[in-house]
């Protein structure tokens, strides 16, 4: 996982300090968000502090599964997400960019998972994160 810009124990971000960080990626994550809030009604998220070289991320759950962790880094922002050995498949079957389901494929595998990252930048990083939300949720 990406370290997070947020790395002081006694801060939690706040969204003013996100708006700052991403800058012009804000209104993506927003958009983001608010549609993952809509899709999954169950979800609840909250700021967790990883240490000091990892910092605060914003861990995004459906009921008690983790579906992914929001990492604000300078002028974007990573979701991380960790799938299982099902959603590793159903992954490489999806309509994923062949350069995600190849870091994925590539990842080590731990005992929760594969790791897989996606820095949105853009709009089309936030319809591959939708799609890989959906695959961590059905598995």
């Amino acid at each position: 996982m990406t370290p997070s810009k947020f790395t002081d124990k006694a801060v939690m971000p706040d969204d003013k300090m996100v708006q700052e960080m991403i800058a012009g990626t804000y209104a993506l994550w927003k958009e983001f968000y608010d549609n993952i809030q809509k899709t999954y009604p169950d979800v609840n998220a909250s700021w967790k502090h990883y240490g000091k070289t990892a910092g605060w991320s914003f861990q995004v759950k459906s009921k008690k599964r983790t579906l992914f962790y929001f990492v604000p880094v300078e002028n974007s922002f990573d979701l991380t997400f960790i799938l299982g050995d099902k959603a590793v498949a159903e992954a490489e079957r999806s309509q994923l960019p062949k350069t995600v389901v190849e870091e994925l494929l590539s990842s080590k595998h731990y005992a929760e998972g594969r790791f897989v990252t996606v820095n949105v930048t853009e709009r089309k990083d936030i319809n591959t994160a939708t799609l890989l939300t959906a695959i961590k949720n059905r598995n």
